[in-house]
Order: C-alpha cells, then structure tokens, then sequence
C-alpha cells in the first residue's frame, strides 16, 4: 500500500511538474508568433552570448501604427506574422530570434563573417521562399551574395577587417533585401518596410542589455536617416541626440511655417513650353529625404499639407500656369483633412498628386472620387516604382500618371522599354485617356523617344532644377521657357 501511495504521488509530481513547465514554456512564447518573448530573452540571457563574436540585430516594423489605424489591427497582426515568419526563415536556430515588443525582434547570431557554415542564417531554399511569400528577386539577391560570402570567407583566417566588414555589410544588405518585400494579404498588397540596427559583441560590450539598448540607438538611427541599417558607433548616442533635436526644430518649424517652397517646371512635350510646375518643399535644417520621412514619423504631415497647399494656392494666382501638389498618404486617407482641400485649393489652379502607397484602402480612395467631383486632377505619382500593380488603376479617379525616373534611366534597354511602353498603351486606352508626364530627363535621346511613345509632359533636372518662385515667374514672362534653352539639351 505504501509504494502503491508513494507511486501516485510521484505521478501527481510529475504531472504538477509537467505543468509548470508547460505554463512557463506558454509564458515564454509570444501568442501571436510563436516566437520566444521578452521574458525567455530576460531568463536565457546569461546563455546567449559566450566565447564567439556575435551581432545583436534589432528589427523594428516601420509605421505600425499607421496600418493600425488605416486597416485595422487585424491587418497589423497579419503584418507582424508574416515578418515574423520571414524572420524564423532567416534565422531559425532556436534561441536566435526573439519578440521583444509589439512590432520588435532581437535576434543574437554568430558573427557570419567569421563563421564560413554561419552563412546558412542567409540562405532560403525554394520552399522556404514560397512558404514565406518572399518573391524570387529577393531569393537570387541573398543566394548570390552567399556565393560571395563562402568565396571570401574560404581565407578568412588571414582576412584583414576591412574585408570582416564587407562581408557583414553584404550580409546585412541580403538581410534587408529579404525583409523588404511586399506583404500580400487576401484584398491588397502593403509595402511593407523593417528598420534594423546591429551592436556587436564583444567590440561594443559584454553586457546583452546594454548592446541591446546600443542596437536600439542604431535602429532609430536608421530610421531617422532612411537607411536600410545602421551599425553602432560610439558616436551614435551623441548623433541621436542631434537628431532629437531636429525633431524639435521641425516642431516648431510646423507650427511656425518655417518652410519654403521651390517649384520645378513641368514641360509639354509638343510645344516644348512649360504648361505647369511641381511644388517642393525645402527647410534649412534637413534634406527633403530626411525631412519627409521625418515629417511622417512624428505625424506631422496633415500639418505640412496644410501650410504647402495654402501657400501653393496663393501663389497659383500670381502664375499663368497651374501648379501640382504632393498629397500625403495621411492626409489622403482622413476624411477630414480631405475636407480641407477643398476649402484650400481651388481645382482649377492646383493638381493633387499622391503615390500607390496612399492610395490602398477603400477610405483614401473614397476621397479622392470625392477630390474629383470637385473638379480637382488627379495624378498617380512615381508609377512603376517598387511593386505597381495595374490593378488599382480601374478603381482609382485618376487623370493622370507620373512615370518613375526608373524608366527613363533604363530607357535604352529593350526590357524597360517594352515595359513603358505596355504602361502607355493601357493609360491611352479608351477606358482611361491618362494624360502620361515622365520625370528624371537625362539627354535629348530620351526625350525623343519619349515623344515617339505619346508622352505628354516631361520634367527632370536637365530640363530646369526647382527653381525659387520669382526666377519661375521671369522663365514664364519673358518667353524662353522652352526646354531647349537648357545646354545640357543642346546638341
């Protein structure tokens, strides 16, 4: 009787045991992803870094919050599961990768520069790049890379840094690559972009936290400066600092209206004259690509709008041509600030442009048929960058379509070209008659061909850079506002 006693408590024991070991391993794992979490990061820590060099990578979902808000927060679980899963397929030893946060991932690795088998943290076979809806661009940009990796890495031991470094940035770029492509979901694809920041041990610390915190620095750094990564330095806190100080400055630029505006020139193509120009807005302390991205981290871009639209009106009246408007995907999208528009503008003078990434929920485009009705053109701006699809076309009220720079660079190459001109023949079909304006003008060639193609409108620095308002209006009033004029045409 007593080992029959004894038998069931020590079955009670393990059963109990088991149990908890259950409830911490429930505890331990994030319920949307699977993945470990914070709290197994936290208990594992003291495990995670050892003898070998390692890269603590911190990866962060950019603008969250704003998929939140425009498609729901369903939408954005869909979006953190699917990162994660492309994160599992790059890194899926257990104990590598780790949620941290809500739209955070830590993950400690190897340092694959100085570990020729490490390499495998890039490589994706086939299956895995369906699996995890990576497209095949993105599986030949890492598997090529890779080559390069085991090439370099075969006389690593004699390898001085410099090459250490190569090695981690081409690991890093194939990283980014494989993240930065679009998330299909079941009624739309989303551009969907990672930030990353890298710390590494031991050359940036012994402690995990502390290079954790570093890798975080590194991150916004990134995010701050547009970067695909950015790598600690010990200048970074310093750097950072600046840059929240900048965030200050645009704050107050905001509220301020510090701002000015340039206006490029926008050329017709069969007289040669300029029938518009594109508003473009400069501040002293930032370039646009730091300004804009910036402008949107802090939400600040409803207000931007506001003072480019109300200053572009009143200007349109001293023009004898009409002026284009870069609309933000904020501002597009609420109804309100859609609103705003028309007591701003005035349709006759002021064409919106707005981008793909603006346009992909019913509510965006919802205003803007409400935008058109009111008499306001419309245009699609740098179309065919990135992932158009030409889907979205038949549902948009469009009036017109900017062509990305892209195709004009590519312009001599017989596969860009028959591309250009499929995009032609649907936007002078019938069903749409889209008036076509191609940016990035580098040569006379391009500019004819563009002609033999039915192009419309032309822009592009080689044509006229922005110019400020009084030397637009003197190119306007005193008749030499043909393209022509330009040398860099010339010959």
């Amino acid at each position: 009787m007593m080992i029959s006693l004894v038998s069931e408590l020590t079955d009670q024991a393990v059963k109990l045991i088991q149990l908890l070991e259950k409830e911490k391993n429930f505890a331990e794992r994030d319920s949307l992803t699977g993945l470990p979490n914070r709290l197994a990061l936290e208990q594992r820590a003291s495990l995670l870094l050892g003898a070998q060099p390692k890269l603590i990578i911190m990866f962060n979902i950019h603008r969250l919050t704003y998929i939140n808000e425009q498609y729901g927060r369903d939408i954005g679980d869909m979006v953190i599961a699917i990162v994660a899963e492309r994160l599992g397929k790059l890194f899926p030893g257990e104990g590598q990768l780790f949620k941290v946060a809500g739209d955070e991932f830590l993950a400690v690795l190897d340092d694959a520069t100085l570990d020729n088998g490490a390499l495998e943290y890039v490589a994706l076979d086939h299956a895995a790049l369906e699996d995890s809806h990576l497209e095949q661009d993105a599986f030949d940009h890492i598997t090529l890379n890779r080559g390069a990796y085991e090439g370099s890495a075969q006389g690593m031991s004699g390898a001085k840094e410099e090459t250490k470094k190569s090695l981690r940035s081409k690991r890093l770029e194939a990283i980014h690559q494989a993240l930065h492509v679009p998330v299909e979901l079941p009624d739309r694809v989303l551009s969907v972009q990672v930030d990353i920041g890298v710390a590494l041990y031991p050359e940036h610390g012994a402690d995990l936290f502390d290079l954790w915190r570093k890798a975080n620095l590194a991150l916004l750094k990134a995010r701050m400066h547009h970067k695909r990564y950015q790598l600690f330095y010990p200048g970074v806190e310093t750097s950072f600092l600046r840059d929240l100080s900048l965030k200050s400055s645009l704050r107050i630029a905001v509220q301020h209206g510090d701002f000015t505006l340039v206006f490029q020139p926008i050329y017709d193509l069969a007289s040669e004259r300029i029938v518009a120009a594109e508003v473009l807005l400069r501040w002293d302390e930032a370039a646009p690509d730091v300004l804009i991205p910036l402008a949107e981290e802090l939400g600040l871009m409803a207000e931007i709008d506001h003072f480019v639209l109300t200053q572009a009106n009143a200007i349109s009246k001293m023009l004898p041509v009409p002026l284009a408007v870069n609309l933000s995907p904020t501002t597009v999208a609420h109804k309100k600030d859609a609103g705003h528009i028309l007591s701003l503008a005035d349709p006759q003078r002021i064409t919106l442009e707005v981008t793909e990434h603006a346009v992909t929920n019913a509510a965006a485009v919802k205003n803007l048929r409400r935008l058109q009705k009111a008499g306001f053109k419309i245009a699609l701006d740098d179309f065919g960058k990135g992932y158009s699809h030409l889907a979205l076309l038949p549902e948009l009220p469009l009036t017109a379509l900017k062509l990305d720079r892209f195709f004009v660079q590519h312009i001599h190459e017989p596969r860009y070209r028959i591309i250009l001109e499929s995009i032609v023949a649907i936007a002078k079909h019938e069903a749409y008659r889209l008036e076509l304006v191609a940016e990035g003008i580098e040569d006379r060639a391009s500019l004819n061909f563009l002609r033999s193609l039915n192009i419309d409108r032309v822009q592009g620095y080689a044509l006229s850079r922005p110019l400020p308002l009084e030397d637009l209006q003197k190119k306007l009033h005193r008749g030499d506002n043909s393209f022509y004029n330009d040398r860099k045409l010339h010959g």
